[in-house]
């Protein structure tokens, strides 16, 4: 029973080691976005091509589109709304909790 275990999970942990390690030798995992990209899309032919289908390269591959500083302004927006909006929404909480044990009350 505890070789089993050992050997599903040795199975387990060399798909995983080699899907890193062939990703990182075909150049998945580089610094540029665009080999990047183009390194998957040849990974996907090559893995069809030995597979004998169309599997990998029907995936479409997302447009990356990232602008920090709209994400950033957007961040410090909500989270400079929300401060503002506390002291409003605590008091309105404290008021309505009032309000539900004065009614529990009666």
């Amino acid at each position: 029973m505890a070789l089993a275990k050992i050997v599903k999970f040795g199975a387990k942990l060399g798909l995983f080691g080699g899907a890193i390690y062939l990703t990182t030798a075909n150049g998945v995992w580089g610094n540029n976005s665009e080999q990047s990209i183009k390194s998957l899309q040849k990974f996907g032919e090559n893995v069809d091509a030995h597979l004998g289908g169309s599997y990998l390269t029907q995936v479409k591959v997302p447009s990356v589109e990232l602008n920090l500083s709209e994400k950033w302004n957007y961040g410090v927006s909500k989270s400079l709304d929300f401060m503002a909006d506390v002291p409003e929404k605590v008091t309105t909480g404290c008021k309505n909790g009032i309000n539900y044990v004065a009614d529990q009350w009666k």
